[in-house]
């Protein structure tokens, strides 16, 4: 019997560890975390960290369900970037969808051909898209935004206090209904 106890504890504590390993350790629900390797801004979010250590926040309609289509902002810091993923599933991809992403003073809109305006200098976007724009015939799946912003140019310097950030998308679904969403934080990198 007591053997069959410890043996319980071990898996027990096994499992909970691996549980743990794959979720990210949020002890301040604000704090962008810091990239531990590289991250290269090429649209794909190939690095595991996107998936492992990214804050998340999944845009809500204006009652607070989940909106759709489903649309996702992902973050992510190194020592001079804010790191921004945006998802956004999308069966008719248009050149006007687009988001509107606020952080601190400056908004930025992303669209899906990887443009980002207004030009800022420092700012750079690019994007993967399983569809096609403008083309109302054909089923689109989604586009992926991957974008960096110098963090002195949003107030993210280390240890400053928070600043607020707001990610918008409306799209035009194929039954011509726009639905939006939107996602708010007050966010900070550490030191």
């Amino acid at each position: 019997m007591r053997r069959e106890t410890i043996v319980s504890i071990l898996v027990t504590i096994i499992a909970v560890g691996c549980r743990r390993r794959r979720e990210p350790i949020v002890d301040d629900p604000g704090l962008v975390p810091r990239a531990q390797h590289p991250i290269t801004v090429n649209g794909e979010w190939g690095e595991p960290e996107w998936n492992s250590r990214a804050l998340t926040g999944d845009l809500a309609s204006v009652d607070g369900q989940p909106a759709r289509p489903f649309s996702q902002v992902r973050l992510l810091a190194d020592d001079q970037r804010l790191l921004i993923g945006l998802y956004a599933a999308d069966e008719d991809i248009r050149t006007t969808d687009r988001f509107d992403v606020t952080v601190g003073a400056l908004t930025l809109h992303y669209d899906p051909a990887g443009h980002v305006t207004p030009a800022v200098d420092g700012v750079h976007a690019t994007v993967d898209r399983d569809g096609t724009i403008d083309q109302p015939d054909d089923f689109d799946e989604e586009w992926v935004i991957e974008a960096d912003v110098p963090l002195s140019r949003v107030g993210l310097i280390p240890g400053a206090p928070p600043v607020a950030l707001t990610a918008r998308r409306c799209d035009v679904t194929k039954d011509g209904v726009e639905r939006c969403g939107s996602w708010t934080a007050r966010i900070h990198v550490g030191r």
